[in-house]
């Protein structure tokens, strides 16, 4: 059985650099399949579309005859550049991809429970149905494609889809941190209306005032034991940490590294440079939500701003997404 050769990027844009180029064939003809599958997103046909997460498990879940699934493993460098893992993902923030417009997520809130008396009636449904309704942000990631790099042939593809990976991973990760909701940016973490705060009387917290943010987490019916709780802080506040003792002269510092991660209270610590310097974000990552609408899809610029007449060639990387969180109160954001 002869293994499909991997869905390349690089042919994509050499084959648009020069039209003569036959070595995007394979490209070409499985984004037709793409198309008919996905649909365009909603864009249109602004660019090249390229393969989601879901086609990975949709070409590899079933069985398949003839070689079929191997398409699966072909695609998924593409694939999981172009939506690589994200920050708060790895602590257990969802994420998902539709085709649909728009999308809302269901929220509950102040569900009843009680106990019954004999012959009495059960308690009287108070709790409240809503949503948070969620619309395509266009992100795009932009990348320089110069013609001497055009030449390179070894291992051009990896180069190329580690720059996306980073550059998509960075630009998502400081919107669902750090979007102001406005200027058609995703509302962040650190600008939910209703997340929680809690003061510090210096930029460095204390044990004391850092457990005050457990404290708060765990009186909004949170469960202090789920994996998905974490901390999110800046790079220089968790330094600030690793040197700050718990108690003066004790040579016990607040920040400790226990099984592959540093840790505080137990819980994770995550860190980003999208976060402001002097916040220390407290929170249950299972409540975060990431959706993608329809595909991700290139476009391959050579013409604009006299590229035309240097060589050079531009890499545009469109992903239409929005951040929601189903319940904000998760979120416990602490500073000076």
């Amino acid at each position: 059985m002869v293994t499909p050769a991997p869905l390349s990027v690089t042919s994509w844009i050499r084959s648009a650099i020069s039209e003569q180029n036959p070595n995007a064939v394979f490209e070409t003809n499985f984004e037709k399949r793409l198309i008919k599958k996905y649909g365009h997103g909603v864009w249109g046909g602004a660019g090249h579309v390229l393969p989601p997460r879901a086609a990975i498990r949709d070409l590899t879940a079933g069985s398949a005859s003839a070689g079929g699934d191997l398409i699966g493993q072909s695609i998924a460098q593409v694939a999981n550049s172009v939506r690589p893992t994200f920050k708060l993902e790895e602590a257990g923030m969802q994420v998902k991809e539709i085709s649909e417009g728009f999308h809302s997520l269901p929220r509950f809130v102040a569900a009843t429970a009680g106990m019954i008396a004999e012959s009495a009636t059960a308690p009287k449904l108070t709790s409240t149905v809503t949503t948070v309704d969620l619309a395509p942000k266009t992100a795009c990631a932009r990348l320089g494609y110069s013609r001497r790099f055009n030449l390179m042939t070894a291992d051009a593809e990896g180069v190329v889809l580690a720059e996306i990976s980073r550059a998509v991973s960075s630009l998502i990760n400081a919107q669902v941190i750090a979007g102001t909701g406005s200027s058609n940016e995703m509302q962040g973490l650190l600008h939910l209306p209703d997340a929680q705060t809690v003061s510090y009387s210096a930029a460095t917290p204390t044990l004391t005032e850092l457990s005050n943010q457990l404290e708060k987490l765990g009186d909004s019916d949170i469960d202090l034991d789920a994996e998905s709780v974490c901390w999110l802080m800046h790079p220089s506040d968790l330094r600030d940490l690793l040197i700050a003792e718990q108690v003066a002269s004790t040579g016990e510092m607040i920040m400790r590294w226990h099984e592959g991660s540093y840790r505080l209270f137990g819980k994770r610590v995550l860190t980003s440079t999208s976060v402001t310097e002097g916040k220390h974000l407290l929170l249950d990552a299972q409540f975060a939500n990431l959706v993608f609408f329809g595909p991700p899809q290139i476009v391959i610029d050579r013409f604009s701003s006299g590229k035309s007449l240097d060589g050079s060639t531009e890499i545009v990387v469109l992903n239409n997404a929005d951040f929601g969180s189903t319940y904000q109160s998760s979120v416990v954001i602490g500073s000076a």
